[in-house]
């Protein structure tokens, strides 16, 4: 039933969330970690099937995160550039500027996450 999916879906997300615990304290796995986000995808394929979500909303709903990720990954590597040339050139003010913005990009991101 949809409540075995449930029970399923949350093990699997936890394995993951395990192997990338893991990988923080250096102990990294990749071949384990990607057999479990393997079978994270697959769950949320039967959560698909299970709550009949209509997979072109649900590839909108993607894509539109996905653009938002990369437009933030994008500025911070802009920022990491300009941040570089302040520490070489000790222009203080840009750099504490750059730094600002680094943290707006990564709270940005984290809102993005979490919608």
């Amino acid at each position: 039933n949809g409540m075995d999916y449930l029970v399923v879906a949350c093990e699997e997300i936890a394995e993951v969330q395990q192997q990338l615990t893991k990988a923080l304290r250096g102990k990294e796995q990749k071949l384990t970690l990607i057999e479990e986000m393997a079978d994270v995808l697959l769950g949320m394929e039967f959560l698909n099937s299970v709550y009949e979500i209509d997979v072109n909303v649900y590839g909108s709903y993607l894509n539109t995160k996905e653009i938002s990720y990369f437009k933030i990954l994008e500025q911070l590597n802009k920022l990491q550039a300009s941040i570089l040339n302040a520490i070489l050139t000790n222009d203080t003010s840009s750099l504490k500027n750059n730094c600002v913005e680094v943290l707006f990009s990564f709270d940005l991101l984290k809102k993005n996450f979490d919608k």
